[in-house]
């Protein structure tokens, strides 16, 4: 078994199941913290948050939802200011979700990110256990919302670039079949959220 190439995060408890993703990465499983249940109306859809990460002054940096009337679907809201232990933790839920709950689909809503949170430390993470991770364990598609501020808004765009290069020149060699990758650009036409909401899950789902 290949070790794990980067450190998993200590923010959240975890219990003594190991998940492994193929001979790509291993971490203990994530258990579940939200200190407050919200939920978010997507088209018809009503998903309600399971887990969350938090910052150094208790601000919320990711929050993840599901839906019962579609629990092949994830949503996943980032916030505020993410650093690399917000996406390594953040990532392997996401893991952990595909591979023990059946997750296809993920909508990925980065609007109300602050910063230009596409490290080269974060990078090389996906690039090294997201990506091939999520190809190992058949996700099928994920739409993702672009950030209002300016510099989360130019780390959308090199995330784009680097999965689409990613995906085309490795689907191939790992013998998985990629996923889908749709970009929503709603900065551009400053359309009411919901509205953006709905165009990434019926992209991904049909209506």
């Amino acid at each position: 078994m290949k070790q794990p190439l980067f450190e998993s995060s200590s923010l959240i408890k975890r219990g003594k199941n190991l998940i492994k993703i193929g001979a790509i990465h291993q971490f203990y499983e994530i258990s579940y913290t939200c200190s407050k249940k919200t939920t978010e109306k997507i088209g018809s859809f009503l998903f309600e948050s399971f887990f969350e990460i938090k910052g150094n002054v208790n601000q919320k940096i990711f929050t993840a939802y599901k839906s019962t009337a579609r629990p092949d679907v994830m949503f996943i809201l980032w916030e505020d200011f993410p650093y690399f232990n917000h996406a390594e933790l953040g990532s392997e839920l996401v893991l952990q979700e595909i591979k023990n709950h059946g997750i296809k689909y993920l909508v990925i809503d980065n609007t109300h990110v602050k910063s230009g949170w596409l490290t080269e430390r974060i990078d090389r993470y996906l690039d090294q256990i997201f990506y091939p991770g999520a190809l190992e364990l058949g996700l099928v598609g994920l739409s993702h919302i672009q950030a209002q501020s300016t510099l989360g808004a130019k780390s959308f765009e090199q995330f784009g670039k680097d999965i689409q290069q990613y995906l085309e020149a490795k689907a191939s060699v790992l013998k998985r079949s990629s996923f889908k990758y749709i970009p929503i650009r709603s900065q551009e036409e400053n359309r009411p959220r919901q509205v953006v909401l709905k165009e990434a899950l019926v992209s991904l789902i049909g209506e």
